[in-house]
């Protein structure tokens, strides 16, 4: 019924009027439909202010602030209007979940509408000199992205998930936090300087004169954990204390559209080891029945950063010729980046409750790096 804004139906064989006569085992079909009442339109409210003023030596400086917020987005990936409600199937972990969802026996539906919400927030400074022979520009942003992960990472539920009580949850306690998308601190460099020249005539006064060297520097902090990589539970596996399967989630969250956590014992953020992300001390394994922690701290991935210089030789040939001779090379330092491997470093596993590899969970993979210097070598003539 596309006037009633649905979009897609799947029906396996039946005509409507048995469905209702169908079994729990059988499923008529799933779907996806637009809220026929959602008339509304995404939009972004932005604000700013900046301070520039002047400093000695031709510099200028800047300090800004940038807010936005997004209001009525698209639900995406908290959409299931027909989640199974937590603790429902704790009675009955490996039976048929159409049998407990708000209308069975349908399947998942999916019912799109615009509701979500985030914001950013940032303090930006800026440096910069642009007269002269030597110029640059030096710029930091501190920011931070928050709202409800649908779309900007992966989501807990739906925002129609029902409690044992028959009552909607709080969708804002599992998927309110920050987006993958947020890095922290953002910093960047650029220069160029125009070498001092010879005062000399013939080849000795070309040969020193004409050089100038120019270098861009960027520096960019980690990725939200587990987000960046995809899950919120750091696809925690094994068993517990009780040697229950942590592969079930109706075993903790009594429901399969909510993962299972892992509990915290610590904040993951403080005494962290070297060469670690986090503290893997402080994850644990939850008891049946139970689940963990919804919104993680606040950990970060490996940071990134990386120099460029660019060397040149101007050379005037006379009238309006000119040679120039370059050198570029990108990541000039030959710094490669490790980066945890999501199946090894990222992944949570327990034996009897006790994490059975802290050697490798949360560590930065020292074998595991990309980058490399690359020189490029330019000649260009103009006439």
């Amino acid at each position: 019924d596309f006037t009633r804004g649905v979009k897609t139906t799947e029906v396996s064989n039946y005509y409507l009027a048995e469905i209702d006569a169908l079994d729990s085992d059988t499923v008529p079909f799933g779907g996806d439909v637009v809220a026929a009442t959602d008339d509304t339109q995404p939009k972004t409210w932005t604000w700013s202010l900046t301070l520039n003023q002047r400093l000695p030596w031709s510099m200028t400086v800047e300090v800004g602030y940038i807010g936005s917020k997004q209001l009525d987005q698209d639900n995406d990936s908290v959409r299931n209007l027909n989640a199974v409600p937590l603790g429902a199937m704790w009675n009955d972990i490996d039976g048929q979940p159409n049998s407990y969802r708000p209308y069975p026996p349908y399947a998942s539906l999916n019912y799109a509408r615009h509701s979500m919400e985030s914001n950013y927030h940032a303090m930006q400074f800026l440096l910069a000199r642009q007269r002269g022979s030597f110029n640059f520009t030096a710029a930091y942003t501190f920011s931070k992205v928050l709202g409800i992960r649908s779309g900007r990472g992966p989501a807990i539920g739906s925002e129609f998930l029902l409690g044992l009580d028959g009552q909607t949850v709080n969708y804002r306690d599992f998927n309110y936090g920050v987006g993958q998308d947020d890095r922290t601190h953002v910093a960047t460099g650029s220069f160029s300087w125009l070498l001092p020249g010879s005062d000399s005539e013939g080849f000795v006064g070309t040969l020193l004169s004409g050089w100038q060297l120019a270098g861009i520097l960027n520096y960019v902090s980690g990725a939200p954990l587990p987000y960046s990589n995809g899950n919120t539970n750091f696809d925690m596996q094994g068993t517990n204390s009780q040697g229950v399967d942590l592969g079930n989630n109706n075993s903790f969250s009594g429901s399969p559209d909510v993962p299972r956590q892992p509990t915290l014992t610590c904040d993951p953020r403080e005494n962290v080891p070297d060469g670690f992300a986090f503290n893997n001390q402080c994850f644990g394994a939850p008891l049946q029945f139970e689940n963990g922690v919804y919104n993680m701290p606040y950990m970060k991935a490996q940071s990134f950063w990386n120099v460029d210089l660019s060397l040149f030789w101007n050379i005037d040939l006379g009238g309006d010729k000119k040679l120039q001779l370059r050198a570029n090379a990108y990541n000039v330092l030959n710094h490669p980046i490790a980066y945890p491997d999501g199946g090894t470093n990222l992944t949570a596993r327990f034996e009897n409750g006790v994490l059975s590899n802290p050697q490798d969970f949360g560590r930065i993979n020292e074998d595991n790096k990309f980058g490399r210097r690359i020189v490029q070598l330019a000649v260009r003539f103009t006439f």
